[in-house]
């Protein structure tokens, strides 16, 4: 996610600590998480559904595969609740994140991570 807010909410939703990562902002590189997390094969990118959100997961889903990660892409749905996961949870709660619950199942099934 982008920022400390968007993980607070995810955290708030029952995600564990360990798999939510803010960029603060959005800038990140492969060779951080592969130094964070070793192990980690595959990511979900849930920037902000905004413009620069929409250009920086492009940009990252690029960098993190050609570094060898599955990447998965899951921003906040355009809708009336919110441009990024803190404002939708102050706007309608745990529902806000059923969209990134559904991408992290989906990924974790194997039935997404190869990009878009």
């Amino acid at each position: 996610v982008e920022g400390v807010f968007d993980r607070l909410a995810l955290l708030s939703a029952g995600m564990a600590a360990e798999s939510v990562l803010a960029l603060v902002g959005t800038a990140a590189r492969p060779s951080w998480l592969r130094w964070l997390a070793p192990q980690l094969k595959s990511v979900v990118l849930a920037l902000d559904a905004d413009c620069g959100g929409e250009e920086a997961m492009a940009r990252l889903t690029d960098e993190f595969q050609q570094a060898g990660f599955a990447v998965s892409l899951c921003p906040p749905p355009h809708d009336r609740y919110g441009k990024d996961w803190s404002e939708r949870w102050r706007r309608i709660g745990p529902q806000s994140v059923f969209p990134l619950y559904e991408a992290l199942t989906r990924q974790q099934s194997g039935e997404i991570g190869g990009g878009r």
